[in-house]
């Protein structure tokens, strides 16, 4: 069904795949969030991979990676995600590092800016079946922040985020 490209990053928990889907002459690119083969067979690590697709899933902004699917293969559960053509804020970052050159300030707050509303929009969330609503991500990072070559700044990687309705015990514990 998707057919993979290259790997984009991988992580302690798993990795996100540039993967390809094609029907005819129609063809679109996604991310594929997986856990890494050791992992897919933890019951506990299963329902945090689950956990996060339910969680993110729910959020809908223009600042947020959009999960557009969850599934599960032979090699295991995956996340179906919208592709960010850009770059992360940790990359970006280091290439300004790199050169030695400062961000300009006006870039800097234009991210600052977007991301908070990303992380506004999970937060304001009401998750059914919550007594209080909203999600607070947990891991906010430069690497869970992707800057669109469209300028367009979106928060990834819920995998940790905490809601007061999670399913699994286990995810909290991360």
């Amino acid at each position: 069904m998707y057919r993979t490209v290259r790997t984009i990053a991988s992580g302690g928990m798993g990795r996100v795949d540039l993967v390809v889907r094609r029907e005819g002459s129609f063809a679109r690119a996604y991310a594929l969030k997986r856990l890494h083969s050791a992992l897919a067979s933890n019951g506990a690590v299963r329902a945090m991979i689950l956990d996060e697709a339910r969680i993110a899933g729910l959020v809908r902004h223009a600042n947020v990676v959009s999960v557009l699917d969850v599934g599960q293969d032979p090699s295991g559960p995956f996340l179906l995600m919208e592709l960010v053509e850009g770059i992360s804020l940790a990359r970006l970052i280091a290439a300004s590092v790199e050169r030695s050159e400062l961000l300009p300030l006006q870039i800097c707050m234009e991210i600052a800016r977007q991301t908070a509303e990303g992380l506004n929009a999970a937060h304001e969330l009401h998750v059914p079946g919550a007594q209080k609503g909203g999600v607070v991500h947990s891991d906010v990072s430069p690497s869970n922040v992707l800057c669109g070559f469209d300028g367009g700044v979106r928060v990834t990687d819920f995998g940790i985020a905490r809601a007061l309705d999670r399913t699994s015990s286990a995810s909290s514990a991360l």
